[in-house]
């Protein structure tokens, strides 16, 4: 039985505090859980060097007490392994996009308390009433397009591709209002007036990517019903290639 079903259970118990919920939120968080954010790169800087300073230590140990400086080759060996750590893990953390990262990093972060029994028994709120409402409209918006991007591929450009990626850099941002410990930090937070313009800007691109996608799931239903149309665009572009063709033997005989 998972975290998030804890909770559930746990808002419908006779006897304890009333609990908002937050679905889509909630959801995120659940999705998001044990997934890596920066622990790549947190390896990257600490496991190379405790390699290379133990081996080094054994190697010269070694040498020392045995009287075979043979060991102390050992040195360069421990060197290129902690060397080849260095880059497994900093290609696993380029893996990862920063946005992404800052997301998951801050997702965890509400999770550890969201999950918690006193939030769960109602005895102290992780979220305010106000930001929780705020961060489950925008987890709502991030949600819907990031799963869309999964079943939409044949559709996806690139400035579709960079508007995803906005909102998710707007969604680990939004998710910082939830960082304080109590509720009414967190509403002084919301005070401070950044957020609601950044939950009002995903709205505008919840929308331009409704519109975008509709626009080429109808480009493509026409392409497709078009048989000469496809033709024509199919010839064009043989005629193309094969002109590029002519060009280049062209340059290679003068």
């Amino acid at each position: 039985m998972g975290s998030l079903s804890w909770i559930r259970a746990a808002r419908r118990a006779v006897g304890l505090s009333p609990q908002a919920e937050f679905p889509h939120l909630e959801a995120l968080m659940e999705a998001e859980e044990g997934q890596p954010h920066y622990d790549y790169r947190v390896c990257a800087n600490v496991v190379p060097p405790i390699v290379a300073g133990l081996g080094i230590v054994v190697s010269v140990i070694l040498a020392a007490v045995l009287h075979n400086q043979a060991f102390i080759f050992g040195v360069f060996g421990i060197g290129a392994i902690a060397t080849g750590l260095w880059f497994l893990f900093d290609a696993l953390d380029r893996r990862i996009p920063r946005s992404k990262a800052q997301l998951r990093k801050m997702s965890e972060v509400i999770w550890d308390r969201y999950k918690g029994f006193a939030n769960m028994l109602g005895i102290s709120q992780t979220l305010s009433p106000k930001v929780g409402a705020i961060l489950d409209e925008a987890a709502g918006i991030y949600l819907k397009h990031s799963n869309a991007a999964d079943t939409r591929k044949e559709v996806q450009g690139e400035p579709r591709a960079r508007a995803l990626q906005a909102l998710e850099e707007a969604m680990g941002r939004l998710l910082e209002l939830g960082q304080p410990q109590t509720p009414e930090a967190q509403d002084l937070e919301l005070a401070a007036g950044w957020a609601q313009p950044l939950l009002q800007e995903m709205r505008d691109m919840d929308q331009a990517l409704d519109r975008h996608l509709q626009s080429a799931i109808a480009a493509q239903a026409i392409n497709t019903a078009d048989p000469r149309a496809n033709l024509r665009e199919a010839r064009m572009e043989l005629l193309g290639n094969q002109t590029a063709i002519e060009e280049l033997e062209q340059d290679s005989r003068t």
